[in-house]
């Protein structure tokens, strides 16, 4: 997601993404030094080594299919990796943070699955892996590439999950919730900790203003973000509409339904709500 140079007042980051694919050379050196990472954490977290599909280019979805989802630089192998390994790193090192691992976990679901970016780095494990998503073409993608190690289904705008109660012990939703309409925000956070165990995690990402709204003036940032707790607009991109929620609405309003850990910052991206 990228901040316009200039944008008038109230206007906001757009999630459309751009129409032609762009490439910065830096992200070869990304995918090399993140693999690395996430490879001696393996090996001290759990004593594993990366599967073969966490470096697999032929699980890289092409330019069409990204660009309706998300940036269309995904669709270059080094920035689709590079992205992936941090990112789902910072979720395995959260959930270590609070003495979970997922390689002690059984069920793992991944919400808004998408072309599969994030949850090939759990392929080491042995958990069952789940993946959900509203869009079809995504599902049809991941039955075609994943189909032989993750169950995915096509879901609606609205709950329910076609889950069991209580099946998961981990439910992972990356840029989900910030593009949830806030009249269907509480309906999904209750369908969640239906289908969580007791005792179970939940980790969404949520916009961090500090990145995306800095070029927003104080005065409106507090009056038309930080008042309204949640607030959702750019309703007519559909599935790519946008959606804030402040750091009181999440304790107060997700709190009814899960105790809250933390909300974790993350450089130039989003923040983690635990």
């Amino acid at each position: 997601m990228r901040l316009l140079s200039r944008r008038k007042r109230h206007d906001v980051p757009s999630s459309a993404p751009p129409i032609e694919s762009t490439f910065n050379e830096g992200w070869a050196e990304e995918r090399r030094y993140w693999f690395d990472v996430v490879q001696d954490f393996y090996q001290e977290a759990y004593g594993l080594q990366p599967h073969a599909a966490q470096a697999d280019d032929s699980l890289v979805p092409p330019l069409d299919k990204v660009n309706e989802i998300q940036r269309s630089n995904k669709a270059h192998p080094d920035t689709f990796f590079a992205s992936g390994y941090r990112t789902a790193l910072a979720y395995q090192q959260e959930l270590r943070d609070y003495g979970a691992s997922i390689h002690q976990m059984e069920n793992v679901l991944e919400m808004g699955v998408g072309l599969g970016r994030l949850i090939t780095h759990l392929y080491p494990f042995q958990a069952r892996l789940f993946g959900c998503d509203v869009t079809p073409h995504a599902v049809e993608w991941m039955r075609s590439k994943h189909g032989q190690r993750v169950d995915t289904a096509e879901t609606g705008l609205e709950p329910p999950l076609p889950y069991d109660d209580s099946k998961f012990d981990f439910v992972y939703a990356n840029s989900v919730f910030t593009h949830i309409p806030r009249e269907s925000t509480e309906r999904w956070i209750a369908e969640l900790q239906r289908v969580i165990r007791p005792g179970g995690f939940l980790i969404t990402s949520v916009f961090d203003a500090n990145h995306y709204f800095r070029e927003v003036t104080y005065r409106d940032f507090h009056r038309d973000y930080v008042t309204a707790g949640c607030r959702d607009w750019n309703h007519e991109r559909g599935v790519h509409m946008m959606t804030y929620h402040s750091r009181e609405f999440i304790y107060s309003v997700w709190g009814q339904y899960l105790k809250g850990l933390e909300i974790r910052p993350h450089y130039r991206d989003q923040s983690h709500d635990i």
